[in-house]
Order: C-alpha cells, then structure tokens, then sequence
C-alpha cells in the first residue's frame, strides 16, 4: 500500500486519478473480450472518478474539527481506494509476469491481447471477485459520504444569510441627501403628487408605490430610513410597515413581517389566506399606511408582486408604498411614480462623512482637513 497517498490527511487527487486512467486502459484494451470483464473494469475506473470527485468536495468543507461521522466516510472511501490501488498492482504484476513467460518485451506498451482474460479465467477467479467487490465498495462509499455531504453535514456549515435592515438610523447623521429627502416626502404627503398620481392599474387607487433605484452601498436604505422617522411622515401615516426583502421575493414571509412590523408581535405559522387576512383588516381599520420594502432584488416578480398586494388594496386612499432596489426594471414592475435615482455622494459629502465618522463632533486635525480638501 502506498505511503504517500495523503495531504493533510486526505487523498492526493492525482493519485486516484492516475488509478482511474489505469483501470480505463485495461478497459479499452480488452473491452472485446468479455463483456464482464469490461463492465468490472468500466465500473472501477467509474468509482474511482467519483472518489475523487467527492473527496475533493469534502476537502473543501475543511478538515479543521471534522465532524466525527465525515471523518468515519471519508476513512471508508480510502480505504476502498487502497483496495483499488493493491488490486491493480496485482494485476500490473500478472499481467508482466505473462509477458515474460511469454517471451513478450517487458516494456511492450500493450498487453497481448489475451493475457488479461487468461489472468481471469486460468486459476486466478478470485481476481474478478475482487475486481467486482472492489468497484460496488468504492461505489457505495463514494454514494455514502456524498448523501452525508448533501444532508448533515451541509446543515452543519455556515449558510449566507438574507440581508436584514430595520427602521432605524444606523448612522447619527446623514449627509448630503437633504434635497432628496425633501423630494420623497413632498412626494408621500397630501397636496404635492404623492396620494394624487394616476395608477397604471386602477386595481391599486388606494396606495401609489414610490421606487427609490441606486447602485450598491449608495444609501438607499439609509434615505429610505430617514424619511420613515421624519416626525411628519409619522404624523401623516399612522401605520408604518418596514419590510426587507433581499433575495427571496415570498409572499408569504412578507406578508408575516408587515403584520409583525405594524402590530410589534411575532405571528404563528400561519396560512397565507389567514395572514392576508389578519393584514387586510389591519390596513382597514388604519387611516393610511407607509410600507418600505427595502432592498428587492428580483426582477421578474410581477405576479408575485400582484398577490402581496392584494390585501393592500383595501387600504385608505394617500396610503403609500416605498420601495428600494439597484435595478430600473424593478421600478417598472412595481412602481406607480417616475423613479428616485440616487447617484453618489459628492466628494464635499463624502469628506463630511468621513470626518464625522473618524472624529466625531472633535476638530479634525489641521494637517489631515488640508488632506481631506
């Protein structure tokens, strides 16, 4: 048995590749034979590239604090593979062996041609057993430690999680957005275009949908946040909902979160029915509402967008919907309003920003504002 079969303890994949080819030439070279035979060698050289295949998988899981039942799998499968490899030897030393009693070059890049089968037919059958119980035990370990990879342990590992955001201000200060925040909420209130603009569909008269669109990190969320907790947008809506969507457009995780955003608690596993219901008379019984919907991704959502709103429509006339996303196209699948588009800051807010950041209400040092400017 080879000593130099692992890295860090786990198989170099070079190795059982070489194992693979190797099991493949037999193959190809004595495929016309016997039809088992070539199944045996086919179905090794098959078992070995799936070896390989899954512990290189496993590899990069990491091996630092291997889950004990990983570890059992992945011992299971190499040892199958040390079986493969002493197989193979034996039969590279029959196989020269018969060459030379053959009076055949040792270095003939080919076998004869019956030489392979004489191996498995004249008093080595226990060779094909083993050929055959090798390939089924590296199959099955191979399958076993890829389902454990597929179920368990993948359970074990850090998923990425959605992005949350919530209402409040994470920054003490925002710059340079004053001119859209006045923007939004001439928008939002009564008199200015906000609660008078006509819908595309007449379905959704009782609310418009306000669309703010800006590329990555440019602070959607943040003017979105700053015009929520204006102290006149909450004098205007006494209900306010705030709903990050992020990747996964579910109607029914929506819906739930604008129920526990307007009533402050957590709501059972109910269906999506009942939770429209619960939401359709919350939005009743409120004079207007204001739902942010922070951060949608998806694009091709239009009937996904429809359902969420359906118990949105029973909502009081003004009611308003504001939403921020990187993509126009989002715009013109949900919204009702001509879009915000938010650029950058100017270089002057950005070191506003900055100096607020790193100093705080403390006079930035003079060296570093003839820096900055």
């Amino acid at each position: 048995m080879s000593t130099g079969l692992t890295i860090g303890g786990w198989f170099a994949q070079a190795f059982i590749q070489t194992l693979a080819d190797k099991a493949s030439s037999y193959f190809l070279q004595h495929s016309w034979q016997s039809y088992d035979l070539a199944h045996d060698l086919r179905q090794l050289s098959s078992s070995l590239k799936k070896a390989r295949a899954v512990l290189c998988r496993a590899e990069r899981k990491g091996t630092a604090n291997m889950h004990d039942d990983l570890a059992t799998l992945a011992a299971e499968l190499r040892g199958a593979v040390y079986d493969a490899e002493d197989l193979l030897g034996d039969l590279d030393y029959e196989t020269l062996s018969r060459k030379i009693e053959g009076g055949e070059a040792v270095d003939s890049p080919t076998s004869s041609p019956s030489s392979l089968a004489d191996i498995f037919s004249l008093g080595n059958g226990d060779i094909e057993f083993i050929l055959r119980e090798v390939g089924d035990r590296l199959g099955q370990a191979a399958k076993k430690l890829e389902d454990f990879l597929n179920s368990e342990h993948d359970q074990m590992l850090p998923v990425e999680r959605e992005r949350e955001t919530s209402s409040f201000l994470t920054v003490p200060k925002v710059f340079g957005r004053e001119d859209k925040k006045k923007a939004i909420i001439e928008l939002l209130l009564p008199g200015s275009g906000g609660a008078s603009v006509t819908p595309r569909d007449p379905a959704e008269a009782s609310f418009s949908v306000l669309p703010i669109i800006g590329a990555v990190g440019v602070g959607k969320t943040t003017l979105a946040q700053y015009v929520y907790n204006d102290p006149r947008v909450s004098e205007h809506f006494n209900l306010k909902m705030w709903v990050c969507v992020s990747h996964s457009f579910d109607v029914k995780r929506l819906t739930k979160q604008m129920i526990e955003s307007a009533t402050g608690k957590m709501q059972d596993d109910l269906s999506l029915d009942s939770l429209q219901v619960i939401l359709q008379r919350k939005v009743m019984t409120s004079r207007r509402f204001l739902l942010v919907l922070d951060d949608v991704r998806r694009e091709d959502d239009s009937e996904e967008w429809q359902k969420l709103c359906a118990p949105l429509r029973q909502g009081h006339q003004g009611s308003m919907i504001l939403v921020t996303a990187r993509s126009r196209r989002v715009a013109d699948v949900m919204g009702t309003m001509e879009p915000i588009h938010l650029q950058s800051l100017s270089d002057d807010d950005c070191w506003k920003f900055l100096k607020s950041r790193a100093f705080g209400p403390e006079a930035v040092p003079s060296d570093l504002e003839a820096v900055g400017t």
